[in-house]
């Protein structure tokens, strides 16, 4: 990542997307789940380096975030 925050557009049907981070960005999500499910697992430092933002669709899957 390049500036202090970067965008992720997620769009899952009937399947899973598994987004993997390091512990220095934080994560903003802005995920509509229809019949599905957003989980952040995530740990992030205090403060965090750089923000993370996902947004986006989920409809009979799943999105994971993780270190």
């Amino acid at each position: 990542m390049e500036g202090p925050s970067a965008t992720i557009d997620v769009s899952v049907f009937m399947g899973g997307a598994e987004i993997l981070i390091p512990q220095e960005w934080a994560v903003e999500s802005s995920v509509t789940p229809f019949l599905g499910g957003f989980e952040n697992k995530a740990h992030s430092q205090n403060p965090p380096a750089k923000q993370l933002i996902i947004r986006g669709t989920v409809a009979l899957g799943g999105v994971t975030i993780k270190n």
